[in-house]
């Protein structure tokens, strides 16, 4: 039988380093991946004959003028809400949608803008250890 002893980071195994290191890997193959940063938009259908929603982003608080607005993805008609996954943590964006169908495209809606936080790190793993002679 293994007899393992942990101490915050440090593990110590008292049969073959490889045997420790195949225990090591076992356990931290099931430790939770860090979530990546993203932003969810929702907004309000108020049409009846749209066929699709542009949802446009730019890269600054919604009080700047500086950045330019680019579409970011289009979504089809009846669809409320959208995930923006290509976000960068500590950075501020400020969104905007508008309706089109084959006449054109509506007046935009209001602006919504977020600074994405922080997220914590995700765990170190394939942790090794060897014994010296």
């Amino acid at each position: 039988m293994m007899k393992m002893r942990r101490s915050w980071f440090r593990v110590r195994c008292q049969l073959l380093a490889a045997s420790c290191l195949l225990l090591l890997v076992g356990l931290l193959a099931f430790a939770p991946d860090a979530q990546a940063a993203s932003a969810t938009l929702t907004w309000q259908d108020n049409s009846a004959n749209e066929t699709a929603f542009d949802i446009e982003r730019k890269s600054e608080a919604c009080a700047g003028t500086a950045a330019p607005w680019a579409v970011l993805s289009t979504v089809a008609a009846n669809v409320v809400t959208f995930k923006d996954l290509a976000v960068v943590e500590g950075a501020s964006y400020c969104y905007r949608v508008d309706a089109r169908n084959t006449a054109g495209k509506s007046g935009y809606s209001n602006t919504a803008g977020i600074t994405i936080n922080f997220t914590i790190p995700a765990a170190p793993s394939l942790l090794g250890v060897t014994q010296e002679p």
